[in-house]
């Protein structure tokens, strides 16, 4: 980091005519400004005051030393301008004297435009003074000519910090700071923060405006950056003071409460009556601040309230616990005893109301007391009537197990199968005593246990005589109302099948595979028969087409040969039932001649009977019509 100070600034102060915003005052030391307002001079006219005349300053030290903030010195040349960190070989040495400075300062207003300030009148004008020029023109010829003893002179040994540069910005007369990084540019404004004396109640336009005009400053080169670092710093400083504030409490708590003790009731009194009481006692006059004696207070008030607080929560928990031994010793206390009743008891103890006893308990903690000691009572049935249900339940389990394992038994020796009624096996069931607790048990009874086993062991056989079907299907062979036991039996073992079954079970399967072929056989006769008779009736039929038409009287031999080629006397298969057709035509013929000879019969009655006329001849007539 290299340290750039200035030259020797001259006190300024003006703003530019008609100016609206403040502008910094120069206070007479570098880097130090502070915001105000201040108008042109009284005389100002608009013109250039006339300049004071040119006088040669008095000789002065050549080199100057300075120390930066953090503790290290430079010089710097009040002819050369420039600052260097080697303590110079001339060092001591008096510089030549000068022209005396131009009164003139040239400044630039916020718009862009100059004007010009008289540092001994006061005058600011916008226009450049013909005295100003004259000053400039001189040092601009000096500068000129140092720089040609500088191009032509040997290089001192001490190498220059910077060059120092005049400009008309509004901060051209603070010094310039440079760091190697920006760990080292925050730590100096940190620093610039503790020498200011920021604390945490601070805000970040107050600190601007007692900083801004500070060099370091702009040690860090944008507005977030600095208000970044500010606010960092802000959060320690609450720490700092925040942990000072504790250690001067801590120091000062013990005389304060001991000084407090000496009044055993001053806890219970407001802030206002506790200053009267103790306000000549040295422990309070010690403390300065109003805040720590006021917090203090607050802390020795709430640690006694808290104390008490504390006693009466163990003396009423005490007498809570005693309270609850009492009603557990207590037989008349049970599950049923109403609140009244035990508020009554509870009244009653003299271990806890006796006079040595200071019983903090109202009847609200009774109460609570009641409820604990009512929820173990209740909670203790509960386990009690759960136990006995759960022996209750085991209990009905094993007799149902029992009766189950009977009805296995009786199916193992093939005395209880599929077709077995309830009434066959009532009275060996009622030699047991469990088939008693069963029936006065709830869940299943002994007959639903009965049946649920009968249908069990039908939907077993029924679903292995399924799986044999195919089997017999697939080698041809029927079972039928005339196949042997033995058969069927030898069957079911030469394929291996159901080697677990009993004779029973094995003739049950039998028996319904015969039932089964039977239903078939009886189905496909019906079928049989039918489609003949469909036959035989489509034959009688077809022989109203005979050329010339069956007679009555007409032979079977004779109709035979004229009807050979019919399809439906072909579709039938033998002779017999051809004749069947035969005389079923001849029967219906017959039917149908005799039908005739009996409407003829009554026609002749009817006209026996009444008189012939023309109505009713033409009224029978219509009858004889309609009938036929």
């Amino acid at each position: 980091m290299s340290w750039i100070p200035p030259g020797n600034n001259p006190n300024h102060s003006g703003v530019p005519p008609n100016a609206g915003n403040a502008y910094p005052v120069n206070q007479g030391y570098p880097g130090s400004y502070e915001y105000g307002y201040q108008a042109p001079g009284a005389g100002w006219t608009g013109q250039a005051a006339s300049a004071a005349p040119v006088q040669a300053q008095p000789t002065s030290q050549l080199w100057s030393e300075f120390t930066t903030p953090d503790g290290r010195k430079y010089y710097y040349n009040n002819q050369t301008k420039q600052s260097v960190w080697e303590k110079p070989a001339d060092f001591g040495s008096v510089a030549e004297p000068k022209p005396a400075s131009n009164p003139w300062k040239e400044y630039t207003a916020q718009d862009g435009r100059k004007y010009y300030h008289n540092t001994i009148t006061n005058v600011t004008t916008w226009e450049r003074p013909p005295e100003f020029q004259a000053h400039l023109n001189v040092e601009t010829a000096a500068a000129a000519s140092q720089d040609q003893v500088s191009s032509t002179s040997t290089p001192t040994a001490a190498k220059p910090a910077a060059t120092y540069t005049p400009q008309t910005h509004l901060y051209s007369l603070n010094p310039l700071v440079e760091f190697k990084d920006k760990e080292e540019a925050e730590r100096a404004f940190i620093g610039l923060l503790n020498k200011t004396k920021v604390d945490s109640t601070w805000t970040w336009e107050q600190t601007m405006r007692a900083i801004i005009n500070n060099p370091l400053y702009r040690a860090l080169k944008t507005l977030p950056e600095r208000k970044a670092v500010f606010e960092a710093y802000i959060e320690e400083r609450k720490t700092i003071e925040k942990e000072e504030h504790d250690e001067l409490i801590n120091k000062q708590r013990s005389a304060f409460e001991g000084m407090l003790s000496k009044y055993p009731q001053i806890h219970k009194l407001n802030w206002k009556k506790v200053q009267q009481l103790i306000k000549n006692e040295q422990a309070f006059k010690s403390i300065d601040s109003d805040k720590i004696k006021l917090e203090l207070f607050k802390t020795y008030a709430d640690s006694l309230e808290s104390a008490e607080k504390e006693r009466v929560r163990k003396q009423r928990k005490g007498d809570k616990d005693l309270l609850l031994k009492l009603f557990q010793k207590d037989g008349d206390i049970t599950a049923s005893t109403l609140w009244k009743d035990a508020l009554k008891k509870a009244h009653s103890y003299q271990e806890l109301w006796g006079q040595n006893q200071q019983c903090r308990l109202e009847d609200p903690f009774i109460f609570d007391v009641f409820e604990i000691h009512m929820k173990t009572l209740e909670e203790k049935y509960e386990q009690e009537r759960s136990a006995k249900l759960q022996q209750r339940y085991r209990q009905d389990r094993i007799n149902r197990d029992k009766f189950r394992q009977l009805l296995v038994d009786l199916k193992q020796k093939e005395e209880l199968w599929v077709r077995s009624k309830w009434k066959q096996f009532h009275n060996l069931f009622s030699q047991f005593d469990f088939y008693y607790e069963i029936l006065g048990q709830p869940g299943s009874t002994p007959i639903e246990m009965f049946w649920d086993l009968i249908e069990e062991t039908h939907a077993n056989l029924y679903s292995k005589r399924k799986y044999v079907e195919p089997i017999l299907k697939s080698e041809n062979v029927v079972i039928d109302k005339n196949t042997e036991f033995t058969f069927f039996k030898q069957f079911l073992k030469d394929h291996n099948l159901f080697p677990e079954l009993n004779n029973k079970d094995i003739k049950h399967i039998m028996e319904q595979l015969q039932a089964k072929t039977s239903i078939r056989q009886k189905d496909e006769k019906r079928y049989q028969e039918s489609k003949l008779r469909k036959k035989i009736s489509e034959l009688r039929h077809a022989m109203k087409r005979v050329d010339p038409p069956i007679q009555i009287d007409s032979k079977w031999e004779d109709i035979q040969a004229l009807i050979s080629n019919f399809p439906e006397y072909l579709a039938l298969s033998n002779d017999e039932e051809r004749v069947q057709a035969f005389h079923k035509y001849i029967k219906r013929l017959k039917e149908k001649d005799q039908s005739g000879d009996q409407e003829t019969n009554i026609e002749g009655n009817s006209a026996s009977k009444h008189p012939i006329t023309d109505e009713h001849e033409e009224s029978d007539s219509k009858k004889v019509k309609h009938h036929s």
